[in-house]
């Protein structure tokens, strides 16, 4: 009995499980493989963004956000401490540290430029 007369006498089902069978095991001999080749992570790659694609659109709208926002509360701490500063109020040395430190953490964001600092004559 050859490989033809088996596979004639298989129904399509068991023709179906068994290449499915073995094409699970190629695709793991491959994965393990020395080869730079893994299949079974770009398929996995691919549910996952199918999956959480809306998700991951979601969390970078997010992230957008919430750098506005630590952006604009770092700007408006600056204003106001210039503002204070220009009206004549006095400053402990803390509150200069505290200053120097939101400047120095806002100024090196890759969005700032020079114009988005407070201007002393304003």
């Amino acid at each position: 009995m050859n490989l033809f007369d088996f596979v004639s006498k298989m129904t399509a089902g068991e023709v179906a499980g068994w290449g499915l069978i073995a094409l699970v095991l190629l695709l793991s001999l491959v994965q393990i493989s020395p080869l730079k080749l893994n299949p079974w992570d770009c398929i996995f790659g691919w549910i996952g963004q199918k999956v959480n694609g809306k998700m991951q659109e979601q969390l970078n709208t997010l992230q957008g956000q919430v750098r506005e926002m630590w952006i604009n509360k770092h700007r408006q701490t600056l204003l106001i401490f210039a503002r204070e500063c220009r009206a004549g109020i006095e400053h402990s040395a803390d509150e200069w540290i505290n200053a120097l430190n939101v400047a120095e953490e806002y100024l090196p964001h890759p969005s700032r430029t020079r114009q988005h600092l407070p201007h002393p004559s304003r």
